[in-house]
């Protein structure tokens, strides 16, 4: 996940320096009892990722990363037309918004970024050449060969490939994000290998 960090010119008090830093400084109590804020924040554009278009009027799919998780529920407050998603331990909310509410949207103190919700692209197919891991576990080059029997690993990855040589005959679960958080309750899949 990339987060940005944003320098944002107010009228009334923060020029110099972002809010955030400003905050972090002041904390919070301090800042209720410095600061006017008086009227709304004007948007700021350099938290929207460049591939989001923020004249369109059609949905898009957008990750909204927020200071706190707890935060996210201010996705409530738009009329958003799918409804939102918040994950369990991420400051992180999905839905699908218009350029009018990404623009709205980034000009909220806790928003930290807003980006679009793109797939993955995974590289290190030939990792496995690559390191040499076949000459380990044969024991080429060394006394013994290394195959990590009785080894106990839990692997946290974007994507796990069960019949992968590495993990052939020892994975244990295979679970795979799938669906829409918009549209289903069933998140998560066992898929096996």
């Amino acid at each position: 996940m990339t987060t940005n960090s944003t320098t944002e010119t107010r009228t009334d008090a923060v020029s110099a320096s972002t809010r955030r830093r400003f905050v972090a400084g002041l904390g919070a109590a301090g800042l209720a009892t410095t600061l006017p804020f008086a009227g709304s924040a004007a948007a700021d554009e350099t938290i929207v990722d460049e591939t989001l278009d923020t004249a369109s009027d059609a949905l898009q799919e957008t990750l909204v990363v927020f200071e706190e998780t707890d935060q996210v529920d201010r996705l409530a407050e738009l009329d958003l037309a799918l409804g939102y998603h918040s994950f369990a331990v991420l400051p992180v909310g999905y839905t699908e918004l218009t350029g009018e509410q990404l623009l709205e949207i980034s000009a909220w103190d806790d928003v930290r970024y807003v980006s679009a919700n793109r797939d993955l692209e995974y590289f290190n197919d030939d990792s496995r050449e690559t390191t040499g891991a076949d000459r380990v576990q044969d024991g080429e080059d060394l006394e013994t060969a290394y195959t990590g029997k009785n080894v106990h690993t839990a692997v946290i990855d974007t994507g796990v490939d069960g019949a992968h040589p590495d993990l052939e005959g020892n994975l244990a679960a295979n679970w795979q994000w799938v669906g829409d958080p918009l549209e289903q309750d069933v998140l998560w899949e066992d898929l096996g290998p």
